[in-house]
C-alpha cells in the first residue's frame, strides 16, 4: 500500500483529526511514518511517543500538541505550524521545517540536528538543551528565543557535577545546572534575525567549534 493511501485510509477512519480544530485527539504512539497530509489539523491533540518519520505534512497545524518524544526525523514539514506545541525530547533531525512556525513553542532537549529552519519563526521558543549540530538558520526568528534555562531547583552542586557529566546540553556555572542549546556555532547564530529589542537569550551558551561564548550579532527581521 503506497504512502498516499495509507495516509488516506488513516484520515478516513479517523476523520475528526482532519477537520475539528481543539478536539484534543489522543494520538499517542500513532504511527503515520512515510505518510503524506495536506493541512492535516491536529491541534491540541497528544501525539506523544508518535512515529511520524520521512511524514510529507505541507501546511499542517499542531498548535499547542503535545509530542513529546514523538519521532519526526526526515519529516517535511515546511510552512506547518507548532505555535506553542510541546516538543520536549522530540526527534527532528533531517526534518524540512523551512518557513515553519515555532512561535512560543518548547523544545526542551529537542534534536533539531541537520534540519533546515530556513526562515521558521521561533520567537520566544524555548531551545533549551536543543541539539542544534549543523542546523540551517538562515532567516530564522529567533526574537526572545531561549537558549538557555536555569534548571538547578533544589539540587546539590555534586548531583549538578554528575548531571552535567552525563547529559549532553548541561553545564554547571557558580555551582547552578544550567540546560542549554549546543551543538551550534557562531556562523549559524549570525545567519539569523531577531527584533533588536528582543534578542534571543545566549547565557552560557558557547560555539560548539571554538568554544567561546556565543554573542548576538544577527540581522532584522525583513
Amino acid at each position: 500500500m503506497t504512502a498516499v493511501r495509507v495516509a488516506t485510509s488513516w484520515a478516513a477512519e479517523n476523520p475528526t483529526s482532519i477537520s475539528s480544530a481543539e478536539s484534543r485527539l489522543d494520538l499517542r504512539g500513532v504511527n503515520l511514518a512515510d505518510t503524506y497530509f495536506f493541512q492535516l489539523n491536529v491541534r491540541w491533540a497528544s501525539l506523544e511517543n508518535a512515529n511520524l518519520r520521512g511524514a510529507r505534512l505541507w501546511d499542517a497545524d499542531f498548535t499547542n500538541a503535545k509530542l513529546r518524544d514523538a519521532d519526526l526525523n526526515g519529516a517535511h514539514m515546511s510552512d506547518t505550524k507548532f505555535v506553542a506545541a510541546e516538543l520536549w525530547d522530540a526527534i527532528l533531525s533531517d526534518a524540512d521545517l523551512m518557513g515553519a512556525n515555532f512561535e512560543g513553542a518548547d523544545l526542551w532537549d529537542a534534536i533539531l540536528s541537520d534540519a533546515n529552519m530556513t526562515n521558521a519563526t521561533l520567537s520566544n521558543a524555548n531551545l533549551a538543551g536543543a541539539n542544534l549540530q549543523m542546523t540551517r538558520l538562515e532567516g530564522a526568528d529567533l526574537s526572545s528565543a531561549t537558549f538557555t534555562k536555569d534548571i538547578t531547583f533544589n539540587l546539590d552542586p555534586s548531583d549538578c557535577e554528575a548531571l552535567a557529566e552525563s547529559e549532553p546540553g548541561r553545564i554547571v556555572h557558580d555551582d547552578r545546572l544550567y540546560a542549554v542549546a549546543y551543538g551550534i556555532t557562531q556562523s549559524q547564530l549570525d545567519s539569523a534575525v531577531a527584533n533588536p529589542e528582543h534578542p534571543p537569550n545566549l547565557k552560557h551558551v558557547v560555539d560548539a567549534e571554538t568554544g567561546e561564548p556565543l554573542v548576538w550579532r544577527g540581522g532584522t527581521p525583513s
